[in-house]
C-alpha cells in the first residue's frame, strides 16, 4: 500500500489528530532543544539531580511521541498483524500521555511570559556621580509601551523633570549629579506616591551597607515575615543604612514572571526609599529568567561605566571603596571568559590598599551538608578560581548567599561572609565544617551590616529585628 493511499483511507478526524500531534511533537523537540541550549539549565541539572531526572523523562517522551506515530504508520503501511494484547490504538494512548506530560512541563516553565506592570525601585547603577558615589536610577516596567516622566529635587517642589521621548515598556530615569548627604524627593507622572531618600554621606566614614540574600519570593516554605522585617530595618531612616545589596535568589522560579511581579511589588515599598542593588542568583536565572532579571533590574538603558554586561559591575564609593558584583550563580559555571577578563583587568587598576569588596550569589568556602547527593560546602572550583586572585589583588571582604545560613570564614586574611538568610528556608545542620570558620548560624534569618569608620569596617550579623548576633572589626 502506498503512503498516499494509506493517508487517504484514514478518517478526516484521524488525519487532524495526527497533524496536531506531529505539531506538538515538533514543539516538544523545540522545548528540549531550548532547555539544552540555555546554559543555566544544564547547571541546574548538575546541582539538582532530581531536576535532571525530570528532564530526561521529557527527552524520552520527545522521542516516544513521533516514534509512536511512525510505528503505527509502518504497521498499517505494511499490513502487519500485531497481537490483540497490544492493539495499535494503545500507541495513541502513549502519545497522548506524552503530549499531556510535555504540555504540563511547558506550563511549568512559562518561558518569557510577562505578567503585569512592575513597581518602581531606586537602583544603584554603574556610573559615577559628581560626589564620588554612583548615580542612581528609578527603574520600572509596564506591560504596554507608554511614555512617562519623573520629577525630582531636593525639596518637595521637585523642580527637575525627566521626560521619555518615545513609548517603551522598560522605563529608566537616571538621577545624576546628586549631592552627598542630601534628601531627595521624586514622583512618577506627577501623581501618586512621593518617594524620598537620602543620598550617600559626605564622608565614607559614615557609609553603611546592608547585605542579605535568598528571600525566595514565591516559594511555599519561605518566611515572608522575616523578609518584611529585614526590609523595614534596612529602609528605616533611623537606622542610617546608605545602601542595600541583595545577593540573589530573590524569587523561587525565575521562569515564572508572576513571582518577579510579586517580589518587585513587595520590595518596592522599601527599595524606593534606599539605594538598592541586587545580584542574580541561580533561581533567578533558570529557564530564561535571566531575561526578566535584565529587564527589571539592569536594563540596557541603564548606563554603565566599567562593564558592557548587565550582570557584572563595579561600583566605587569615594576614592578607596570598590564593590564588585559578579555573575556567579551556582559557581564558576557562569564565569565567562568576558567576565573573567573584565574582572581581572579592573582589579589590576586598583590600589590593593583600598577596600575591595566582592558580592555575588554562590559561596566559596562554606560549612554545610549534602543535598540530593551533592555537597553544598567548600566549592573547590570557586576556591581554585578566585582565592589566589583575591590574595594577589588585595581583596578584603567577600559576600555571598546560596547556602541559607550566616557564616564568617577567614582564609589567609580574606574574609568570606555567607548571608543567605533573607527568608528562604534555613539549611540543615552541617555535616562538614570548613576550616577557619569563625561564626556559623543556621537558626536565624537576618542580614549583614557593614559600617565604615576611621579606616576600618565593622561587619555584624543581625536578626530581622536588628538584634546583634555577631560582630567583627576588620582593619585595613
Amino acid at each position: 500500500m502506498k503512503i498516499k493511499e494509506l493517508i487517504n483511507k484514514w478518517k478526516p478526524i484521524k488525519r487532524y489528530v495526527v497533524l496536531i500531534s506531529f505539531i506538538l511533537s515538533f514543539t516538544t523537540f523545540a522545548l528540549v532543544l531550548w532547555v539544552i541550549l540555555l546554559q543555566r539549565n544544564l547547571h541546574l541539572f548538575k546541582w539538582n539531580p532530581s531536576q535532571a531526572k525530570t528532564f530526561l523523562i521529557i527527552c524520552l517522551v520527545a522521542v516516544i511521541i513521533p516514534l509512536g506515530f511512525i510505528s503505527d504508520f509502518v504497521i498499517r503501511l505494511k499490513k502487519l498483524k500485531i497481537p490483540k494484547k497490544i492493539p495499535g490504538k494503545y500507541i495513541y494512548v502513549i502519545v497522548l500521555a506524552g503530549i499531556i506530560l510535555t504540555g504540563a512541563y511547558i506550563v511549568y516553565l512559562k518561558p518569557y511570559h510577562h505578567v503585569g506592570d512592575k513597581a518602581p525601585e531606586l537602583m544603584i547603577i554603574d556610573q559615577p556621580g559628581i560626589s564620588g558615589y554612583p548615580n542612581l536610577a528609578v527603574i520600572f516596567y509596564t506591560q504596554k509601551a507608554s511614555t512617562n516622566y519623573l520629577t525630582f529635587g531636593s525639596t518637595s517642589e521637585m523642580t527637575i523633570r525627566l521626560n521619555e521621548q518615545q513609548k517603551t515598556k522598560i522605563h529608566v530615569f537616571v538621577l545624576e549629579d546628586l549631592v552627598a548627604d542630601t534628601q531627595y524627593f521624586y514622583q512618577i507622572n506627577g501623581e501618586g506616591t512621593v518617594y524620598n531618600f537620602t543620598y550617600f554621606p559626605s564622608s565614607t566614614d559614615n557609609l553603611r551597607f546592608a547585605v542579605s540574600s535568598d528571600p525566595h519570593i514565591g516559594a511555599e516554605d519561605n518566611n515572608i515575615t522575616a523578609t518584611k522585617l529585614i526590609l523595614e530595618q534596612i529602609s528605616s531612616p533611623d537606622n542610617g543604612y546608605s545602601a542595600f545589596f541583595c545577593l540573589g535568589d530573590i524569587v523561587e522560579m525565575g521562569n515564572d514572571d508572576s513571582q518577579y511581579k510579586e517580589q518587585i511589588d513587595f520590595f518596592s515599598k522599601y527599595t524606593t526609599l534606599i539605594p538598592y542593588r541586587n545580584v542574580i542568583g541561580n533561581h533567578d536565572g533558570w529557564f530564561g529568567g535571566v531575561d526578566f532579571w535584565k529587564e527589571y533590574f539592569y536594563p540596557k538603558k541603564a548606563p554603565n561605566n566599567s562593564s558592557d554586561s548587565q550582570l557584572w559591575h563595579q561600583y566605587d564609593f569615594g576614592p578607596n571603596i570598590h564593590v564588585f558584583t559578579l555573575d556567579l550563580e551556582w559557581g564558576t559555571e557562569t564565569y565567562t571568559k568576558a567576565q573573567q577578563e573584565w574582572f581581572e583587568n579592573r582589579l589590576k587598576t586598583l590600589n590593593p590598599d583600598d577596600w575591595i569588596i566582592i558580592m555575588n550569589h554562590a559561596y566559596y568556602y562554606a560549612s554545610s551538608t549534602e543535598y540530593d547527593g551533592v555537597p553544598w560546602y567548600d566549592n573547590q572550583d570557586m576556591i581554585n578560581t578566585f582565592h589566589d586572585l583575591f590574595l594577589e589583588n588585595g581583596v578584603d571582604l567577600v559576600f555571598s548567599g546560596h547556602d541559607h545560613q550566616m557564616e564568617h570564614i577567614n582564609q589567609d586574611g580574606v574574609n568570606y561572609f555567607i548571608v543567605g538568610t533573607m527568608g528562604g528556608i534555613l539549611d540543615l545542620d552541617p555535616t562538614y565544617f570548613t576550616e577557619n570558620s569563625l561564626f556559623f548560624d543556621n537558626t536565624h534569618f537576618g542580614f549583614a551590616d557593614l559600617q565604615f569608620n576611621d579606616g576600618n569596617i565593622t561587619v555584624s550579623f543581625r536578626t530581622p529585628e536588628n538584634r546583634l548576633l555577631y560582630e567583627i572589626t576588620i582593619q585595613q
